[in-house]
């Protein structure tokens, strides 16, 4: 439909002139490769990569993904943290719009070069029918994400972000049908554990910000169930639902600030820290707004969302010690404890998925020749 493009446009007249003479007058028994031949040949080496699944993805592959992920997301969480703590900008919805229109601008440019193909003709229809709700579950998982990450220290943030993974776990159970073992429970409930643990005793949190932290759990989760469930029905790329999304929440970020909503115009008016350094981070923030979109949706497409959630959890650990060195965080010991116990419960899982991974290439190796066994949706985590 959409989705499919046209990824041999341009070439199809040419192989088939070259084609014609060269297969009229070739001798019987004698191959001659013809320049339709090479383009497949070339296009061969290239599909596996942009059709890759979670299904035939190579582990490394999947690993690769994995840390670009994560490198992305702590990045760009310590840029927006720097920009809303120590710089004292408070106009998250801002940000956030430079990152949505920064992100579809690159989408675009992309696909006038010819890298990425996606339709732009009946854009409302895809946006508001066809993908509908994820643009409007992106909206809020993203907005949420940076109210949060402006309204709590970064500690008290990533260990409230562990209920997410417990609602992605349920959701793949409802809506994918997936089943996890024991280890993959048990991980899980360490990290909430933990999560309770630091939060039980911080009376000092902020209402609006953990309200703003519940509402993100649930929008990432239900964001990456259905961007996955997008991708499985194989109607749209995923660099077309990254551009449809952003496009779309651009234009709602653009409405709000429009609207004055929560008076951010008003306060970018009367914000007076605009040094060179500050306006160096915001663009940097802008245009790690794609890096990072990217590299969701490229983790999002070979893993599962219970993947990229505990990717998520799991780099926030190295978040939760980080954040310490901000202005906004006071030290104290159920914090720290709560934090260790989480570091145990992607101790536990890592252990398990390198243990599937090493089963798993062995039971490879052992059947290569053999007729291939069913195997359950691929539900890994890489930590």
């Amino acid at each position: 439909m959409h989705s499919e493009g046209m990824k041999g446009h341009g070439r199809d007249g040419a192989c088939d002139a070259v084609a014609l003479n060269a297969r009229d007058f070739t001798p019987l028994g004698v191959e001659v490769q013809t320049a339709e031949d090479a383009w497949d040949k070339r296009w061969e080496q290239y599909a596996p990569l942009l059709e890759m699944t979670a299904r035939t993805a190579p582990w490394r592959l999947k690993l690769i993904s994995a840390l670009l992920y994560a490198v992305m997301s702590v990045g760009i969480m310590m840029l927006n943290k720097t920009i809303f703590t120590e710089f004292g900008f408070r106009c998250f919805i801002f940000v956030g719009f430079l990152q949505y229109t920064t992100t579809a601008v690159v989408s675009l440019v992309r696909r006038y070069q010819g890298a990425i193909t996606f339709p732009l003709k009946g854009f409302v229809q895809i946006t508001l029918v066809e993908l509908f709700p994820l643009p409007m579950v992106f909206v809020f998982n993203t907005l949420s994400g940076l109210g949060a990450t402006q309204s709590l220290n970064m500690p008290l943030f990533v260990l409230l972000r562990r209920l997410s993974i417990a609602l992605t776990l349920l959701g793949e159970a409802v809506f994918l049908r997936y089943h996890h073992d024991w280890e993959t429970r048990t991980a899980v409930t360490l990290m909430i554990a933990g999560a309770l643990v630091a939060t039980g005793f911080d009376v000092n949190a902020p209402l609006q910000g953990i309200l703003f932290v519940l509402v993100n759990d649930v929008c990432t989760s239900l964001n990456g169930v259905l961007t996955r469930k997008k991708m499985d029905e194989n109607k749209f790329s995923s660099e077309g639902i990254m551009f449809y999304t952003n496009a779309f929440a651009a234009c709602c970020a653009g409405f709000m600030l429009l609207c004055n909503v929560r008076w951010e115009l008003t306060e970018l008016r009367q914000f007076d820290g605009g040094t060179p350094a500050f306006a160096a981070l915001l663009a940097l923030s802008a245009v790690s707004g794609y890096g990072i979109s990217y590299a969701t949706y490229l983790c999002m497409k070979l893993n599962s969302p219970l993947t990229v959630s505990m990717i998520g959890a799991s780099k926030n650990v190295v978040m939760s010690y980080v954040g310490m060195i901000f202005s906004d965080y006071a030290f104290t010991v159920p914090s720290f404890v709560g934090v260790n116990v989480s570091v145990l419960g992607c101790i536990v899982y890592s252990h398990r998925e390198f243990v599937r991974i090493l089963r798993r290439n062995e039971g490879g190796a052992t059947h290569q020749h053999s007729r291939p066994r069913q195997q359950r949706p691929e539900t890994a985590v890489e930590t």
